[in-house]
């Protein structure tokens, strides 16, 4: 079953992150971190110091889920994970540093609202309604789907955490990373 579910996540991740056009970070080691530039197409929205309008450029992060194979053997895979994103964030700081283009804040989508909270992101929940219904459908099939944990606990990976959406000033990630 877990397999058949990696197998459709995987697939359905290749399709969707190509139509967005999200790419891994150029020189980037770890292939880890997916970004997709996209004009912001909602009302005025305030990220740190930063008010977004419509037509501003932002960066949606997207984590590739199948690398998250490889940290299977590490005795602490959650801790690998971590050092690996944040030499990818790093990566993409000096990045945005060097972008011509006016890239106002970064955003993404997640069912781990604490630790990006303790990264400096700001983090909202997704309003109740069928974006919400997606996302919390997706994310837990994706949970299951790419855990690095091997022992088959599928009940201690499907925790039920609401997905919620980060957000950060690309002002404020340069400074952070």
């Amino acid at each position: 079953m877990r397999r058949l579910l990696w197998l459709i996540c995987s697939i359905w991740e290749y399709v969707y992150k190509t139509l967005i056009r999200a790419r891994f970070l150029p020189n980037s080691r770890q292939k880890l971190l997916k970004v997709a530039y996209r004009k912001f197409k909602r009302e005025d929205k305030t990220v740190g110091d930063v008010v977004l309008t419509k037509g501003d450029i932002i960066a949606e992060l997207h984590l590739s889920n199948t690398s998250l194979s490889r940290y299977a053997e590490h005795r602490s895979p959650e801790w690998a994970l971590y050092k690996d994103l944040l030499a990818e964030f790093r990566l993409l700081s000096s990045l945005l540093k060097e972008d011509p283009r006016p890239i106002k804040a970064l955003t993404g989508i997640t069912i781990l609202a604490p630790p990006a909270a303790r990264l400096g992101f700001q983090v909202e929940e997704i309003p109740p309604g069928l974006w919400a219904w997606l996302n919390y459908f997706w994310l837990r099939f994706l949970r299951i789907a790419f855990s690095p944990r091997k022992d088959g606990k599928v009940n201690a990976l499907a925790a039920d955490r609401n997905p919620v959406e980060i957000w950060m000033s690309a002002e404020d990630f340069t400074e952070k990373f």
